[in-house]
């Protein structure tokens, strides 16, 4: 077994190719291991059997891990192992082994803040206290808890991706509070992030989302990491507070012309059924208006993709 082929360089692979590959002696089997295909030469992978492994479930992982735990007299609740399996992006070797670290700790029990401690992951409760901020435009509260985390020992790209990872999760429960499911948030804290979108437009968390991704570079030079996450946090708190279009309504007819500017493929009569159909957002039908227009936009979007 070679593991990481993708790391050999093409005379290797020339080698391999002219004495293993096309002629492999009868009693041996090689087998290629890589997490990067595309780095393979086409004419290695033509020549072998090419098997695709997926990543293990996230159920079948807490479940082996509490076993794990249970054969080795850990005491980990719960939570602690679900923080350990999101921690680790589900990776069995990594779990296990921040298994063993936490284990090592002396503590009575484990729980998902020793897990979130060591492993320096973001904690959701504080990150559904910044989306909640956000949507506040609590910008001083925003940067204290920015400070907190740094001084506990989170990296500022950590808590960067974590922040754009927890923000692509307000956009579903925004779009479909129903399909938890395909997050790796726990129902506790699905429920609250629920809650908090009804306090964003759909557009403010793409936007967003958007100036996340254009920092990405910049995040990564360590030095200066904290201060471009303090000013995106306050960046993105200016985002939230931006006008609402339909401050400039008077009229129905205003709306339903704002609605065709965003979605040109539809008729006006169609708009106008949209409109009578639409069920009001706390007595008021201007919110649920830009909230419908925008799903109808991401619908369409995905359909023509």
């Amino acid at each position: 077994m070679l593991p990481n082929s993708n790391l050999f360089v093409p005379r290797i692979w020339d080698f391999c190719k002219r004495s293993t590959i096309e002629n492999p002696p009868r009693h041996v089997v090689f087998i290629f291991c890589t997490t990067e295909i595309h780095k393979v030469p086409e004419t290695i992978i033509s020549r072998c059997q090419k098997f695709d492994f997926r990543r293990v479930g996230l159920e079948t992982l807490v479940q082996y891990l509490s076993e794990v735990a249970q054969n080795e007299n850990i005491n980990i609740n719960a939570p602690g192992i679900w923080a350990i399996v999101k921690s680790c992006g589900g990776f069995i070797r990594n779990c296990l082994v921040l298994l063993d670290q936490l284990s090592n700790l002396g503590v009575d029990e484990i729980t998902p803040n020793w897990v979130w401690e060591l492993s320096g992951v973001v904690p959701e409760h504080d990150l559904l206290t910044l989306t909640e901020n956000l949507a506040k435009g609590e910008v001083t509260a925003n940067l204290q808890i920015l400070q907190d985390l740094i001084e506990y020992g989170k990296n500022p790209f950590v808590i960067y991706s974590s922040l754009t990872g927890f923000l692509k999760d307000l956009l579903v429960a925004k779009t479909t509070p129903d399909n938890r499911q395909i997050t790796q948030l726990e129902e506790e804290t699905w429920l609250e992030l629920v809650t908090i979108s009804q306090m964003w437009e759909l557009t403010q968390i793409q936007a967003s989302i958007a100036l996340l991704m254009s920092r990405q570079q910049l995040m990564r030079d360590s030095e200066a990491a904290k201060l471009w996450l303090e000013a995106t946090l306050i960046e993105l708190s200016n985002i939230k507070q931006e006008k609402q279009p339909w401050t400039n309504w008077k009229t129905i007819q205003d709306a339903i012309n704002w609605g065709k500017e965003q979605l040109p493929h539809l008729s006006q009569s169609e708009l106008e059924r949209h409109w009578n159909n639409l069920t009001p957002i706390k007595g008021k039908k201007a919110p649920a208006w830009v909230q419908l227009v925008q799903e109808l936009q991401m619908k369409f979007q995905l359909q023509t993709a």
